[in-house]
């Protein structure tokens, strides 16, 4: 059994429902056969790979089984009026996530897969020439932890609906844990070598593990939070008009924006917490459909050219993106880049195309140094988006409808500045490298029949 549910519901009249659903996840692990080839049907997508090595501490299974991944849910409706125009939700559940194919990363190391380069290939001699005559070493190598524990998700809200004059106004406050997320940590990478840092050393030589480079762990150690306040007001269609408006405020924490993103210090987790890669902390907008009324009553060719008329649009304000500043080389001396940089003024700029940040407040770090720079401390550019059209019905009979559109997207052709030069040091350090769509015009008829 790979997942189950149930759902238990309590109703008092119309004005409480109570709604109890819960859910199974249970995560087997795949068993692996006496050959190394997975069983087929032991819950792994990728059935039939070759697993890198033996001595697993789980046994035939490449990692361990986890029996407790319940996901309770609960959900709360009440009407404190008695006249459906009135509700006060709240809800919590916890949510787990596939594992993915992580258990199998073994299978990429040597000797199951070794890369090699080969040069000066021709049609006379097709094989070339290697690139070296030495020995492949030190190798990469890559693993996963254990006991290994499923990604999980705890989500819960709270909130008040209303309706007035026709229109729904709703108000609320949502909120995430991610806990258990996948990472990667580097667990061979070495102390700060002066030495490496100035190219006089190969970070091999320094490292804890001899004979190995870099030994890519996957973890299920990263953690995010995400807290926001949401509010919009929705009306459906009535008299030829239908919007919605919508407006969120929100902040979401993260120490790994990607399962495949690693820390620049191994050693120190911690300092890599900061604002989430996707956070956009204000989020407004507008979208609207007005059916033109007053030709509705017009006979003949007026009302053939001045009735059936719409007009809709979408509009979009958001803030920008967090960026972090880094320094384009191996400073600390690790073997890896590249190293965050150090922060020694207020970051807050211009915001000009030129220098949308102070770049005079980040500093490359002393040699061996990891930056002090947070993530996430930069902001880019936001979004000014307005999307119009405007919709012309030229037939419609039972059995065959004719529409003429004109749309206009960035119609004002707003400029959607985004990307954000951030290595120090180099010639476009804090610039604005980069622009989004201008404005696009098009005409079409849309036949239905």
């Amino acid at each position: 059994m790979r997942y189950s549910y149930f759902q238990p519901e309590w109703e008092k009249s119309n004005l409480i429902n109570v709604f109890l659903p819960s859910a199974y996840d249970h995560s087997k692990a795949p068993v692996v056969n006496p050959d190394g080839t997975i069983v087929s049907g032991t819950e792994n997508f990728t059935n039939g790979l070759v697993r890198a090595g033996e001595g697993s501490p789980y046994g035939k299974q490449v990692f361990n089984k986890n029996l407790n991944n319940w996901a309770p849910r609960i959900g709360l409706v009440w009407d404190p009026t008695s006249t459906g125009r009135m509700a006060l939700r709240a809800g919590y559940a916890i949510i787990y996530n596939r594992e993915g194919s992580w258990a199998e990363f073994s299978t990429s190391n040597p000797p199951f897969e070794q890369a090699a380069a080969v040069f000066n290939t021709l049609l006379s001699n097709p094989a070339g020439t290697a690139a070296s005559t030495r020995p492949i070493f030190p190798v990469s190598l890559a693993s996963s932890n254990g006991p290994w524990k499923i990604p999980q998700v705890q989500k819960w809200s709270a909130g008040v609906e209303r309706e007035i004059w026709g229109t729904k106004f709703e108000g609320a406050y949502v909120g995430t844990k991610g806990t258990h997320l996948l990472g990667v940590t580097d667990i061979n990478q070495p102390f700060p070598n002066i030495f490496v840092a100035q190219g006089l050393l190969s970070p091999d030589a320094v490292r804890s593990f001899p004979g190995f480079s870099s030994i890519a762990l996957r973890t299920t150690d990263r953690n995010s939070t995400y807290h926001s306040g949401q509010f919009s007001a929705i009306r459906r269609l009535q008299h030829g008009l239908a919007f919605q408006a919508s407006y969120t405020i929100s902040k979401a924490l993260t120490d790994s924006n990607s399962a495949w993103g690693g820390p620049q210090d191994s050693r120190n987790l911690r300092a890599e917490k900061g604002l989430a890669g996707f956070d956009s902390s204000q989020v407004l907008t507008f979208n609207y459909l007005w059916e033109v009324p007053f030709f509705h009553k017009k006979t003949g060719t007026a009302k053939a050219v001045l009735d059936g008329w719409q007009i809709s649009g979408i509009t979009n304000f958001q803030k920008g993106f967090p960026t972090t500043v880094y320094v384009p080389f191996d400073n600390a001396g690790v073997g890896s880049c590249c190293p965050r940089a150090n922060l020694i003024g207020n970051p807050t700029g211009p915001q000009t195309l030129t220098q949308w940040f102070n770049t005079a407040a980040f500093a490359v770090p002393p040699l061996v140094t990891f930056g002090n720079a947070g993530n996430g401390i930069i902001r880019g550019p936001g979004v000014n988006y307005w999307d119009f059209a405007v919709y012309k019905k030229l037939y419609q009979r039972e059995s065959f409808y004719a529409q003429w559109r004109a749309q206009f997207f960035n119609v004002f052709n707003h400029p959607q500045f985004q990307g954000i030069s951030n290595f120090i040091g180099t010639s476009t350090f804090g610039q604005v490298v980069g622009a989004g769509d201008p404005r696009l015009i098009q005409f079409g008829i849309e036949l239905a029949f």
